[in-house]
């Protein structure tokens, strides 16, 4: 098993990613400007398991609100 950490900051329309110490940057678009095309499929990035013994752990979790 593996663990990995990871940090997630949002600031406005700005989301930073961090995993193991590499960042990625991310801006979500303006609903007004940018429009998903027909069909949106609210399944996309989700994990469709098929094996019953994966698992998924977290730890050290923590929440902060600035």
């Amino acid at each position: 098993m593996a663990w990995h950490q990871h940090r997630i900051d949002v600031l406005n329309d700005v989301i930073l990613i961090t995993l193991n110490g590499t960042t990625a940057r991310y801006t979500i678009p303006d609903p007004n400007v940018v429009h998903f095309p027909p069909p949106y499929d609210p399944n996309r990035g989700r994990y469709a398991s098929t094996d019953p013994s994966y698992t998924t752990a977290f730890r050290n979790i923590r929440v902060t609100v600035l």
